[in-house]
């Protein structure tokens, strides 16, 4: 078994800036009456280097209403995302914003992703797009340092447990709070339909989109562990090292010990308000409730980007070549080869074949 790397150790590589961002968590973190995790933003530099964001959000804007009024479908998906977001309460409606204090507007857009088990089209934020001072939030905004295991780790230890158990915390960015006073920050324009006026609405949450966001959505989920006040000492070492960012790779060797990590960490994600969601396992006797079904009999899931089979415990990689264009160019080939997700260099004996082609490419220098 491989050694993780202590986390005493990983703070000592922690830049000045990191440091910070942690002590900002720790002096800010708190809990709201809901129960929820709130935090504030940690900003490295001033507020007042942001300039005038209103203006250029707006152009973006109808720019976005111009692209949806032209696909219906995507219109209506995305005013579908708007309006839960807004029903959640994740986002207000701010009748009369006050911009003569700091502020920022923050354009979006959406992304579609066919994979996705639950939703099809996400909104995204752009916390990178300049103001007209050329300063952007994220410019501003301290990143904060990695604190969960590698990617591999994750997976190398999930391959090694009997029974694999998959979850992932649902929405979880919007699951943590962001306090009021930083909320300004998080403002954009959004309307139904051209009928209505443009309006400014404020994001309540942990935003997808701001440098900040992974680090607070990490460190909410450590803080959440440290503070429970039940024991359940297995369901918080699994989420303090079976996690990457929302998703749970984990397992046992037997039923007993697997049913009771998902009773531990449910119980302890719940307490603040984190449900999960997507439950998959490859023991088709594991019980749970019906509010939260374990899926047994699917053909595939995606374990980090890569494709598990729970029914028979593998993994495996599907591939389809896009011949939608004519023209091969060194563009297209290296495309298609990052297409391939490969973190652990299973099917490294395939895909170095076409990193060779791409070598000998350049090494000829062809077009």
């Amino acid at each position: 078994m491989w050694q993780l790397e202590d986390v005493s150790n990983k703070r000592q590589k922690w830049s000045e800036e990191h440091i910070m961002c942690e002590q900002h968590f720790i002096d800010n973190v708190s809990v709201n009456c809901d129960g929820r995790i709130m935090v504030k933003l940690p900003f490295k530099n001033s507020t007042d280097l942001l300039g005038n964001s209103k203006d250029i959000a707006l152009r973006r804007f109808y720019a976005l209403e111009k692209k949806l009024e032209k696909n219906i479908q995507l219109k209506e998906e995305y005013s579908k995302f708007m309006k839960e977001y807004e029903e959640l309460g994740h986002i207000v409606l701010i009748h009369s914003p006050n911009l003569s204090i700091p502020h920022y507007y923050i354009p979006h857009h959406c992304v579609l992703k066919s994979s996705s088990e639950s939703t099809k089209l996400r909104v995204v934020f752009d916390a990178s797009f300049k103001t007209a001072s050329q300063v952007s939030l994220n410019d501003i905004l301290a990143v904060g340092p990695n604190i969960q295991n590698e990617l591999l780790i994750n997976l190398l230890r999930f391959r090694c447990h009997k029974y694999g158990l998959m979850a992932d915390i649902t929405k979880m960015y919007r699951q943590i709070m962001v306090h009021h006073q930083d909320r300004n920050y998080q403002l954009i324009f959004w309307r139904n339909d051209k009928s209505l006026p443009v309006s400014t609405y404020m994001l309540n949450t942990v935003t997808y989109g701001t440098a900040a966001a992974p680090f607070l959505a990490i460190r909410s989920l450590s803080y959440a562990v440290d503070t429970y006040p039940g024991n359940h000492e297995l369901g918080k070492s699994i989420i303090k090292d079976d996690f990457y960012v929302d998703d749970m790779l984990t397992g046992a060797d037997d039923l007993l010990r697997l049913q009771q990590i998902k009773n531990e960490v449910t119980d302890i994600l719940q307490y603040f308000q984190m449900p999960l969601s997507k439950w998959h396992s490859n023991h088709p006797d594991l019980n749970c409730s019906a509010a939260c079904s374990i899926t047994t009999n699917s053909d595939v899931t995606s374990a980090l980007g890569v494709i598990w089979c729970p029914i028979d415990d593998y993994f495996t990689f599907n591939f389809k070549l896009n011949d939608s264009s004519n023209t091969i160019s060194k563009r297209s080939i290296l495309s298609t080869v990052a297409a391939l997700f490969d973190p652990m260099g299973l099917i490294s004996p395939i895909i170095i074949k076409a990193k060779i082609l791409l070598q000998k490419l350049w090494i000829l220098k062809y077009d």
